[in-house]
């Protein structure tokens, strides 16, 4: 025999304390909020139901099974009607952690960014993802994430009906026509479907939302309390009473009824369409190019992954126009028009532009795709709220430094060798003039651009986005960052920070020098692909001769047998270098990723660890790389970056 409470200590509570332990470095507001609102909801409607349900013998506890009631519902079943919704809220919330958006929505149509505000079809399926879908521009491009609808909220009043027949026949009432032949064997179930069914007629009604997600939930869930329910019934925790039941099990022990507890907002405002169109886009854009930040970002809450991805997406399109844009001269005059476009964009973004304005900033730049026009509006969208501008104009320092290459695009890469010798063969032609990376110092200005940068403009992020606002604006957190306009100028007084604030500063300086590591990691990554556009990032003063500078970017094809892959060239010499200056300043900055708000800490551990794998995979080859850089396993990457999100690196 068990008791109740041995079976919340060995079938209940412990589950809970696993999927707690997994889900606690992205546990968020939110999710919290979740948890005391189902527990809420589930206590005060289930504990008028539960005593009047046990005051009628619908099931009872025998002698010593409980510690104690208020009134006839034991104080474990209170307990219950709390761990119950936890454990379902983190199996669902781990469940969905990989989704960004927590709702299903149709695929939008891409005119919209060109044509007018974006559209969206009411009732669209997932499976209709793909498709574009023409809709009217009702509401100026908003579209309701919870539809409302007829016919599932008719369907559970249906059944709420059915569970009256069943409890007017159990009573043995005579005000319907209608009977069943149960009895009173259908009290159990009528009470049960009356007790669910009104609410999920409610929450459909609200527009709740049935995915993926929510049937392996369920299904995960349901399945867990069906055994213990099992159990408590087997070793006599309670019983049901056959004379209130149909008498049908599922298996032994477990009346049909009990199968259907575990498996049962008015105005809700229109959301931008074009907002959850881009974020599909910029989902899918870093899925191809980015997939360091495609392992880490899981590390993330919801809340924060939001605003992550619609920077990374942005510095994604934006580095890609800048690298790939059409030239007509070794000056780069076409990329520098673009990346004035790029900065124009930026400051009107900022200043509060209006979403009009923007695109006629952006539409200068011809042949612009969807993916890189949607990347543009939710980084215009959500960011100027979280961070100030500085972070990203500074990125466009960096690629000031990029346009003093020799322009050769990346997608012609494959030639750009054969340019690069031609070019090389004029005895005019000094292509050292092309290398503005000269020394260390020149490095690491580069990398503080172009990744300390975003480094800062997560921190910002974080704070924004997962700390209580302190006063200002709740819809404008980054007010609560006035001194951080200042640090990036260096213009900023310590005397005018409280001890708060200069904690966050010395947070952002350390997430830079973390940022400025994991650019070097990328650059020891890189040589010989950058080499095949031209560019070496490695110091000018790091080569012993021209000689040897030249040997990187025109390196010669090592012998290979036919049917064998290429073998890769050995950059030791100034990749491994790179590796220990990264290591350096990691060790050195890793320390303050404990000054950033809780949910965000595991994210920026594995974010790093993530990176840092391809620097042990260099290592691994000795520092030979190829044009593909070194292959990382995924695996390996969610191994390091799980050890780091739960402190185990």
């Amino acid at each position: 025999m068990l008791t109740y409470l041995q079976v919340h200590l060995l079938f209940v509570i412990p589950p809970i304390l696993g999927l707690g332990f997994l889900y606690w470095p992205v546990l968020g507001r939110r999710d919290v909020f979740k948890m005391i609102w189902a527990c809420a909801l589930a206590t005060i409607w289930t504990t008028p139901w539960d005593n009047f349900i046990l005051s009628q013998a619908g099931w009872s506890y025998p002698e010593g099974s409980i510690v104690g009631k208020i009134y006839y519902v034991p104080l474990e079943e209170h307990l219950f009607f709390i761990l119950q919704p936890i454990f379902l809220t983190l199996v669902h919330s781990i469940v969905a952690h990989s989704q960004l958006i927590p709702f299903r929505i149709p695929r939008l149509s891409d005119v919209s960014f060109r044509q007018g505000p974006a559209q969206v079809q009411a009732g669209s399926s997932t499976s209709e993802k793909s498709k574009a879908v023409p809709v009217s521009e009702h509401e100026h491009g908003k579209v309701q994430t919870l539809p409302r609808g007829v016919g599932m909220p008719a369907f559970w009043m249906g059944v709420t009906a059915l569970g009256g027949v069943l409890v007017h026949e159990s009573h043995g009432l005579e005000v319907l026509p209608i009977h069943l032949g149960l009895g009173k064997h259908a009290f159990y179930l009528g009470w049960i479907l009356i007790w669910i069914s009104p609410v999920c007629a409610f929450l459909t009604y609200l527009g709740a939302q049935f995915g993926r997600a929510e049937v392996i939930s369920l299904a995960a869930g349901t399945a867990w309390l069906w055994l213990v329910d099992t159990i408590a019934l087997r070793n006599e925790a309670w019983t049901i009473s056959k004379e209130t039941t149909l008498g049908f099990d599922v298996w032994r022990g477990l009346p049909i009824e009990s199968n259907l507890l575990p498996a049962s907002g008015f105005n809700p405002p229109l959301i931008d369409a074009g907002l959850l169109y881009g974020l599909q886009l910029a989902e899918d854009t870093l899925k191809k190019g980015s997939k360091s930040f495609e392992v880490a970002k899981l590390a993330f809450g919801r809340e924060m992954r939001i605003g992550l991805v619609a920077v990374y997406a942005w510095c994604r399109v934006t580095d890609d126009l800048i690298d790939n844009a059409p030239t007509i001269s070794d000056e780069g005059l076409e990329k520098g028009a673009i990346l004035d476009v790029i900065r124009s964009h930026l400051t009107a973004a900022f200043s509060g532009a209006e979403p009009v304005a923007l695109h006629r900033i952006l539409s200068t730049i011809p042949g612009l795709t969807p993916e890189v026009t949607s990347a543009f509006h939710i980084f215009a969208t959500l960011v100027p709220r979280l961070s100030p501008v500085e972070p990203f104009l500074e990125l466009c320092k960096g690629y000031e430094t990029d346009l003093k290459f020799l322009s050769i695009p990346e997608t012609e890469a494959a030639t750009g060798q054969e340019t690069l010798r031609a070019r090389m063969a004029d005895k005019a032609f000094n292509v050292e003039e092309h290398l503005p990376i000269r020394t260390n110092e020149d490095l690491l200005q580069y990398a503080d651009d172009v990744a300390g940068s975003i480094a800062a403009a997560i921190c910002y992020l974080a704070w924004s986005v997962l700390s209580y606002p302190s006063g200002g604006d709740a819809r404008r957190p980054v007010e609560n960052l006035p001194w951080a306009a200042d640090l990036h100028r260096n213009t900023l007084s310590p005397s005018s920070l409280s001890q708060a604030e200069k904690v966050r500063v010395e947070t952002v300086r350390s997430a830079r020098t973390m940022g400025r590591a994991l650019q070097l990691v990328n650059i020891a990554r890189d040589v010989a692909k950058d080499a095949m556009i031209a560019r070496v990032y490695v110091p000018r003063s790091s080569f012993a001769s021209t000689a040897a500078l030249h040997s990187v970017l025109l390196p010669s094809s090592p012998a290979s047998s036919p049917g064998e892959p290429k073998p890769k060239t050995d950059y030791s010499s100034y990749n491994l270098p790179l590796l220990e200056q990264a290591d350096e300043m990691r060790y050195s900055s890793a320390g303050a990723i404990a000054d950033l708000p809780p949910t965000a800490r595991g994210g920026a551990r594995a974010m790093a660890a993530s990176y840092f794998e391809i620097g042990s995979a260099i290592r691994r080859e000795g520092g030979k790389v190829d044009e593909r850089g070194v292959k990382v396993e995924k695996k390996k990457r969610l191994k390091a970056a799980a050890k780091a999100m739960w402190g185990f690196s």
